[in-house]
Order: C-alpha cells, then sequence, then structure tokens
C-alpha cells in the first residue's frame, strides 16, 4: 500500500511537472517576441523621395508600430548621397532600411541571394529621369566628347548609370552598352544641379531626377539630351525600399508597419498634392515654392506607385551586360512577396 501512495504521488508530481511544461510551451517567449526598437532608414534627394518624406514628417511608421502592440518606436534618418552608400550601409548593419534606384536594388539582390538575402520592401516612385546638359553642340549622344563628364548618384550600379547603357546599347549595339561610363561621376544630386547651372565646372550634364531636372530645364543654357521614357517605353520604378531577409523575419510587425506607413504615404500624396507640396519644401527647404511643386506633382511625367512597374527589362539588360549573375523569372524574384497580389512588371 506504501510503495502504491508513493506511485500515485510521484505520478502526480510528474503531471503536475509536464503540466507546467505544457504551460510554459505555451506561454510566449518575451526574448523570441521582442523586435527591434529603433528602426534605421536612409533617404537620397529629390521628390522620388517623397513618400519618406511624408512619412517621417507625419511619424505614419511610429503610429503604426503602435497600433501594432510595439509601443514607442523609434525612427532615425539617414541621408546619403547614392546607391553604392546605402548599400554600403545596408550591409555593414548601419542601416536597417535603404532607399535607391532599381540598379543598387538588383545589384544587392543578386550579390546577396546566399546570405543577407536583401529584396525590396515596396517601390517608390516611378517618375521619368532626365539627362540635362549645359554644352550647345550636345544634341544627341554622338556628340558627347571625352571631355565630357556627366554627374548621377553613383557610377556604373545607379538607375541613371544603367539608363545610360541602355541608350548607348540602343544606339551603338549591345557590345557598347558601356560606351559612355568613363564620362560619368558620381555626385548626389543638389551637387550636380549647382555643377551643372554654374557652367564652370567639368560637368555638362546630369542625369538627375526631379525637382532638379525642371529647375534646370528653366534655365535657357540647359537642355534635355535623354529621357528615361524613351529609353524604357514609358515611365518605370526608379526608386524603392530595400532591406535583409533577416530584418524581414526578425520583426515582422516593424517591417509590416514600415510597409503599411509607406503605402499610406503614397496614396496621402495622391490624395492631397497641395499638402504633400507644403510639405516637402517645409523638410527639404529648397528654392522652390510649394506651388511649383504641387505643379511638378500633377506633371504626367509623375507617379508614385508602390508597385513595382516596368523593371524585368530593366533586370533582362543587366543579365545581358554581366552586372548580374542571376536572371530573374519575374519582379516578385527581387521583392518580398507583402506585393505578390498585385499586378507589377
Amino acid at each position: 500500500m506504501q510503495g502504491m501512495k508513493r506511485m500515485s504521488k510521484n505520478g502526480r508530481r510528474i503531471g503536475l511537472i509536464l503540466a507546467g511544461m505544457t504551460l510554459a510551451a505555451m506561454l510566449p517567449n518575451p526574448a523570441a517576441m521582442a523586435e527591434i526598437g529603433e528602426i534605421r532608414i536612409a533617404q537620397q534627394f529629390g521628390l522620388a523621395y517623397l513618400p519618406l518624406i511624408v512619412a517621417r514628417h507625419q511619424h505614419l511608421i511610429e503610429r503604426r508600430a503602435a497600433a501594432a502592440g510595439l509601443g514607442r518606436v523609434e525612427v532615425s534618418w539617414v541621408r546619403l548621397g547614392g546607391g553604392s552608400a546605402m548599400n554600403d550601409a545596408l550591409l555593414t548593419g548601419s542601416l536597417d532600411f535603404a532607399s535607391a534606384g532599381l540598379g543598387p536594388l538588383l545589384t544587392l539582390w543578386d550579390k546577396t541571394r546566399d546570405n543577407f538575402g536583401v529584396r525590396g520592401m515596396v517601390a517608390l516612385d516611378a517618375s521619368a529621369v532626365f539627362l540635362n546638359v549645359n554644352r550647345p553642340g550636345l544634341a544627341t549622344l554622338a556628340d558627347l566628347r571625352d571631355s565630357d563628364r556627366i554627374a548621377l548618384p553613383a557610377v556604373k550600379v545607379s538607375h541613371q548609370a544603367v539608363l545610360l547603357q541602355m541608350a548607348a546599347a540602343r544606339a551603338y549595339g549591345p557590345a557598347q552598352y558601356d560606351r559612355f561610363d568613363k564620362l560619368t561621376v558620381t555626385m548626389a544630386h543638389p551637387d550636380a544641379y549647382i555643377a551643372l547651372l554654374s557652367g564652370r565646372t567639368e560637368i555638362t550634364g546630369h542625369f538627375g531626377n526631379s525637382p532638379f531636372i525642371y529647375q534646370e530645364l528653366g534655365d535657357p543654357r540647359i537642355h534635355r539630351l535623354l529621357s528615361s521614357q524613351d529609353i524604357i517605353g514609358g515611365l518605370g520604378t526608379v526608386t524603392s525600399v530595400f532591406t535583409t531577409a533577416k530584418l524581414r523575419n526578425d520583426n515582422p510587425k516593424i517591417y509590416r508597419a514600415v510597409f503599411d506607413a509607406l503605402q499610406e504615404a503614397q496614396a496621402l500624396i495622391a490624395q492631397h498634392k497641395d499638402w504633400a507640396a507644403q510639405i516637402y519644401v517645409a523638410e527639404e527647404k529648397g528654392p522652390l515654392s510649394a506651388d511649383a511643386i504641387r505643379k511638378l506633382l500633377e506633371l504626367p511625367t509623375t507617379l508614385y506607385s508602390s508597385v513595382p512597374l516596368n523593371t524585368k527589362k530593366f533586370a533582362d539588360f543587366m543579365v545581358g551586360t554581366g552586372a548580374l549573375k542571376t536572371k530573374p523569372a519575374s519582379w516578385r524574384d527581387y521583392y518580398f512577396p507583402e506585393l505578390y497580389d498585385q499586378s507589377g512588371s
């Protein structure tokens, strides 16, 4: 009898232990559930980054994070001048979310497929970009001289650098896609704008974005040599926000907060252009008035779209030149799944 009592007591203890283990397994693990409390996001210059500017000004990310139960999340904003700097900062852990043209995104996607797994989170801007020049005799690509210098955000890898290669390949054949690479120099858009208008530097061309390209064309000494619409056959995604697979996997609520905030910012811009223009002027403190910015936002060459547009032909070109080793089957290969229910290209 005593042995049976001891067995009964042991059984109850074991049952309690097992029940406790089951309960512990069901309870959330604070360490596993914890997401980062600070987000570091970088942007560049120009209206291409207006969704980021609106999100920053209106604290949209912080609001989304709070609504997701994450409490107070600090968002730190960094300004970088080009895609190469963006890529370096993301890979070294200095950034959580980078923003740059399609060229830098595709380059990083291709190089990190077996480790960091970088992909686009959301497209930002599909507006036209122009190559403007200040030399009177420069009317076509054939007129470019060895002494000419074309400023763009990053040589070889920036969106504008690849567009110039596409234009060269069309004009001179695929084998000469890099014909004008030697003429390009890395320069942030505001600096390139100043250099082009001054006429006192080696810079004779600026492959830039809005509003700089329109400000330049307001000067009678400046004319347009190329438009991205002519090169890719219409408007196409220029800038995107991208990050690593690890950040997305480890911080699903943070990721979703940023994703939703940027789409909200794009919707607000579409609905309230006057308001968005005022925010841009207040945040960027450029020479243009809010009314001038609003007029630019109303142009048919200005488009904010979270859905990737005309990106596959861009990627295929980079594969053809050897800039990408991996040929994507579709745009879904280099963007994360949150966009897959939308019809991109």
